[in-house]
C-alpha cells in the first residue's frame, strides 16, 4: 500500500514539475538593453575563492555598465588582503567591516551604497556566467513587477561523494523551483540573487532574524505583490565536501524554510501550487523512505535465509530451495526498490553534462537509498527546529 501511494504521488509530482518547467522555459521573453547593475559580494573567510568570483563578474558583463562593491565581514583569513590586492587590477569599492555583522547586515549596509536600479548579490564562493546573467536581465525586462530572481547551483568542487549527491539534488531543485515561475516562486537561492532596488527597499531588505535570508526575502517579496523567479541557467558554487558541514547546512536551510513559511502563512495559502508541491515532497519523502527501509530490512532477512540454505545444503540445492520458496519475494523487493529509484533518474541524467560523466548513472541508487533517506530524517528534525526558532527569534535579532 505504501509503495502504491508513493508511486502515484511521485508520478504526479514528476509530470507536473517538468510540464511547468518547460512552459516557463519556452515562454517568450523581452530582450534586455544592457541595464546598469550594482554587484555586491559578501565575503567571510572566502579568501581562496573571492578572486574567481570577482573575475567571473568582469568576464560576464560590460564593466562600463556596472559597479562592484565587495564587503568583507571581518574575515579571519586573508580575505581582506586578497580583495585589496585585486583593486590594482579592477575598479571596485571595498568595504572592510571592523566587526562581524552577519551576511544580512553586511548586504543591507552595502546595498545602501548601490547606485543602480538592479542589485545582484553574488556570494564569494560563486562564479556567474553570461548565460545566467542575460536570462536574469531578460526576465526583469519582461515583468515590471519582478522583485527578485535567483540562479540554481552547479557544484564547482565535485570530487567527494557528498558533492556528487548535491549535484543531483541541485539539478532536481533547478526543475522544481523553476516550475514555480509560472506563478511566482516562494524560494530563492542567495548565491546569485538579483533584486530590483525599489522592491528590496520596499520589503526592508534582508531580515537579520531569518535563518535563510534568501528564502525569507522571496516570501516577503510575494507578500508585497512582487514576482519572484528562478533562472534555469546554473552558476558555479562551492558546496560542502564533507558530511558534517553539509548536514549543518541542510539543517539551516530546512529549518529556515519552516520559519519563512510560518512567518508568511497568507502568502503560502495564496499559492496553492506551492502548497501541493510541498505536501507532495514531504508525504512522498516520508512514505517512500519508510517503505524503502522496510523493503531493505526484508531483503536483508531473505539474504540470511538464503545463507542458511546454502550452509545447510550444497550451493545448488540451497539455491533451488531458496528460489522455490522465496524467489517471488526477492523479485518484488528488487522491483519496488528500482521503481522508487527511477523517479530520481531524470535528475541524474540532467546532471550529466557530457559523455565522460555518463558514469554518474551509478549514483542513482546511492542518491535514492542513502541521500534521500538522510534528507527525510533531517527534514523531520529541521521542521521541529524551525518551529522553535519561529517562536523564539525576534525581528531584528541576528539568527546566525
Amino acid at each position: 500500500m505504501l509503495w502504491t501511494i508513493s508511486f502515484v504521488l511521485l508520478s504526479i509530482f514528476t509530470i507536473v514539475i517538468f510540464v511547468l518547467f518547460f512552459i516557463d522555459y519556452k515562454q517568450e521573453k523581452t530582450s534586455h538593453h544592457n541595464p546598469f547593475i550594482s554587484f555586491i559580494i559578501p565575503c567571510y573567510n572566502d579568501g581562496h575563492l573571492v578572486r574567481k568570483c570577482i573575475e567571473s563578474i568582469y568576464a560576464s558583463y560590460d564593466p562600463q555598465r556596472f559597479e562592484l562593491i565587495v564587503v568583507n565581514d571581518c574575515s579571519k583569513d586573508d580575505s581582506a588582503e586578497v580583495i585589496q590586492s585585486m583593486q590594482g587590477e579592477y575598479d571596485f569599492t571595498f568595504i572592510n567591516l571592523p566587526q562581524n555583522v552577519g551576511k544580512s547586515g553586511a548586504l543591507n549596509d552595502a546595498s545602501k551604497q548601490a547606485k543602480y536600479d538592479l542589485i545582484a548579490f553574488v556570494d564569494a564562493d560563486a562564479e556567474i556566467n553570461p548565460c545566467a546573467l542575460n536570462d536574469v536581465l531578460d526576465r526583469f525586462e519582461t515583468y515590471s513587477r519582478m522583485g527578485a530572481i535567483s540562479c540554481p547551483y552547479l557544484p564547482s568542487n565535485m570530487g567527494s561523494f557528498w558533492s556528487y549527491m548535491q549535484d543531483i539534488e541541485y539539478t532536481m531543485l533547478q526543475f522544481v523551483q523553476g516550475s514555480y515561475n509560472v506563478k511566482s516562486a516562494l524560494a530563492a537561492r542567495g548565491g546569485c540573487l538579483t533584486v530590483r532596488k525599489e522592491a528590496f527597499e520596499e520589503v526592508g531588505g534582508f531580515a537579520p532574524h531569518a535563518i535563510t535570508e534568501d528564502m525569507y526575502l522571496a516570501m516577503h517579496m510575494n507578500k508585497y505583490g512582487r514576482k519572484v523567479q528562478q533562472s534555469p541557467c546554473q552558476i558555479k558554487s562551492e558546496v560542502p565536501a564533507g558530511f558534517r558541514i553539509r548536514l549543518k547546512q541542510k539543517i539551516r536551510r530546512c529549518s529556515g524554510a519552516v520559519q519563512a513559511f510560518l512567518s508568511h502563512i497568507p502568502v503560502w495559502i495564496r499559492n496553492p501550487m506551492h502548497v501541493v508541491y510541498t505536501i507532495l515532497i514531504h508525504v512522498v519523502s516520508v512514505i517512500g523512505t519508510i517503505a524503502l527501509v522496510t523493503r531493505l530490512i526484508v531483503f536483508g532477512e531473505l539474504v540470511d535465509v538464503f545463507m542458511y540454505f546454502v550452509n545447510s545444503l550444497s550451493f545448488d540445492k540451497g539455491w533451488n530451495f531458496f528460489v522455490f520458496f522465496y524467489g517471488d519475494d526477492v523479485i518484488h523487493n528488487l522491483l519496488y526498490t528500482s521503481i522508487f529509484a527511477l523517479f530520481s533518474l531524470p535528475y541524474v541524467i540532467f546532471a550529466i553534462k557530457n559523455f565522460r560523466q555518463i558514469w554518474k548513472i551509478l549514483l542513482l541508487l546511492p542518491y535514492t537509498v542513502i541521500y534521500m533517506s538522510i534528507y527525510s530524517v533531517v527534514g523531520l528534525y529541521s521542521t521541529g527546529l524551525g518551529i522553535y526558532k519561529f517562536f523564539t527569534l525576534k525581528e531584528g535579532e541576528r539568527s546566525w
